[in-house]
């Protein structure tokens, strides 16, 4: 259970975005908020998405094919996916998607603030608890409950950008407020610790914005800052949610990055692989620049996770006896498998596994929403719980992942290199070796050493980054 006593179906993610192919019928979604997000005529072809094909949804909500999807917000205590697919457009251009799965807390849930536990106790994942997981700060209480452990990261610097599609009029007041309540640093563009920018528009692209990047934008910024409070955010937002104008942003948030001495790039959505995507791979390899991708949420291979000069990030599930931390598991909804790429150097060592191409994931955090997921403020959230929600999915690992590389300070030149000093750690105490559960859609089984499900594992404190 994650609040309020309440049980989820396992069909409990909803779908919130469907291609629709079906000779040019179909009907576009709305701007935001959308009045309706795909109206499925009868001859539609649905393509499986998110964690259950569209005949379990049917199964599940009694929605037919010519019936509308769910149009509004669950109530508290349910759980919905946020997987902006595909998107439903005269042109059927691919889009990226989020890799977030959210849940709307009972509206008596608040996260404990610093050093004054909740008065109701949850596994929703806190800064501190997070952080006491990773062993990114001196760990006095083991059990790294999330309602009783308050030592805060500190490290971080430099910058770390968050590359997201469209507008997010209030992530600065979101990343102060999430700051705020947990006693982490401020950070704000009078203080020259945050900056947000509009990357150029490529005009390639229509633009049909979906307010689920706009909770993806806070919970990236407010996890990177979260495992880095000491290191500038940059949140970078794409024309659209297509490649062209999300390359346009990695290029600007890369550029800004740069200008303060290097850093990280942190990008929480991803496309079903296809060949053609790694032209695009040039955008990866400005020096002094690590660039960190989800590995995705629907267990296939994703781009640009699946890149060479992208840090792939895979998904774990926390496991506790009640409140109290006891290991992880992989997470079986996450993206891993071979991708098309060739085998990076990085990887000759695990190639026995991968064969001659890449594998994909490198390295794994907490994504699994049933467990708990983590705590994010977003004043964009339309529900009543003082806008506080728990978010989960590689979207979630994915700036956590960042947050914890920039702190480690090593500030690799490519991200080749950074990918050289994890796989030059495999097998060493500076990763938690994850060997439980299976993931993808071959069902690849964790194991000991480098997997396809966790990679190299979790981090066990910052020197193996």
């Amino acid at each position: 259970m994650l609040v309020s006593g309440m049980r989820f179906s396992q069909f409990a993610f909803i779908a919130l975005i469907v291609l629709a192919v079906s000779r040019g019928s179909f009907t576009n979604a709305q701007d935001t908020p959308p009045k309706h997000i795909v109206s499925l005529p009868p001859s539609s072809v649905a393509i499986p998405i998110a964690t259950q094909d569209f005949s379990s949804l049917v199964e599940e909500y009694g929605f037919n094919r010519a019936s509308s999807l769910p149009t509004s917000v669950p109530l508290p205590g349910t759980k919905f996916a946020v997987d902006i697919l595909k998107r439903a457009l005269p042109k059927v251009e691919i889009r990226a998607h989020t890799n977030l799965t959210i849940v709307t807390p009972s509206a008596d849930v608040q996260p404990p603030t610093a050093g004054v536990p909740s008065a109701h106790s949850t596994t929703i994942e806190t800064p501190a608890s997070v952080a006491c997981i990773y062993k990114v700060v001196a760990v006095t209480n083991p059990s790294c409950n999330p309602n009783e452990v308050f030592t805060l990261p500190t490290g971080g610097s430099r910058a770390i950008a968050v590359v997201i599609a469209y507008h997010a009029p209030n992530a600065e007041t979101d990343l102060a407020a999430f700051s705020s309540h947990f006693k982490l640093p401020v950070p704000s563009t009078k203080e020259k610790t945050f900056d947000q920018e509009a990357a150029p528009a490529t005009g390639n692209c229509e633009s049909t914005p979906m307010p689920g990047w706009l909770w993806e934008a806070s919970m990236d910024i407010e996890w990177a800052h979260a495992m880095a409070p000491s290191a500038k955010i940059i949140l970078v937002e794409a024309a659209t949610n297509c490649m062209d104008d999300l390359a346009s942003a990695i290029s600007l948030a890369s550029k800004l990055v740069a200008k303060e001495g290097g850093g990280e790039v942190s990008m929480s959505w991803a496309y079903p692989e296809t060949p053609g995507l790694y032209a695009y791979d040039k955008y990866f390899i400005i020096p002094g620049i690590v660039y960190v991708g989800a590995s995705g949420d629907a267990k296939g291979v994703e781009y640009p996770a699946s890149s060479d000069f992208v840090v792939s990030v895979g998904g774990t599930s926390i496991v506790r006896s009640g409140t109290n931390f006891t290991g992880e598991t992989v997470w079986a909804s996450e993206g891993a498998g071979s991708s098309t790429a060739g085998l990076p150097t990085y990887q000759k060592k695990v190639s026995k596994i991968v064969g001659r191409t890449r594998g994909v994931v490198d390295i794994a955090a907490i994504a699994d929403l049933e467990a708990g997921g983590v705590w994010v403020y977003s004043k964009d959230y339309p529900q009543t719980n003082q806008n506080w929600i728990n978010l989960g999915g590689t979207s979630a690992a994915t700036p956590i992942i960042s947050g914890i590389i920039n702190s480690a300070g090593g500030f690799a030149k490519t991200s080749t290199d950074q990918l050289t000093t994890i796989y030059s750690n495999l097998g060493s105490k500076s990763f938690t070796d994850i060997v439980t559960g299976k993931c993808g859609t071959r069902g690849y089984s964790a194991a000991i050493g480098w997997d396809f499900c966790s990679g190299v594992g979790s981090p066990l404190g910052l020197r193996g980054l």
